[in-house]
């Protein structure tokens, strides 16, 4: 079930609401921890939740096409201008994934 509670996205748009969460989700595991493991529970739990939500969206839309742009992530089948992101946690995410020597 996708949700739709998200400040930044208009509520007529819950595939966009839902896909933020996600990418949200997955660059906040990037966060550094108090633990270190990568078998830890809560991380791993995140990681599935991540998952799911990302995969019932593709599911939903049919396929996903995600552009990391400078100035965000765009979602062409959602809009040509970059996703909604009032926190900027995914212009972060761009600028990550724009370091030379990335790889997701």
């Amino acid at each position: 079930m996708l949700s739709t509670r998200f400040a930044d996205v208009p509520a007529t748009e819950p595939v966009a609401a839902e896909l933020i969460r996600s990418l949200r989700a997955l660059h906040l595991l990037r966060v550094p921890r108090a633990y270190t493991t990568g078998q830890h529970p809560r991380l791993l739990q995140s990681l599935d939740g991540a998952y799911e939500s990302l995969r019932s969206v593709v599911a939903y839309r049919n396929g996903l096409e995600i552009r990391v742009e400078r100035s965000g992530i765009v979602v062409p089948k959602l809009s040509e201008a970059p996703l909604p992101d009032a926190r900027g946690d995914l212009y972060t995410l761009a600028k990550i994934c724009n370091l030379p020597g990335f790889t997701p």
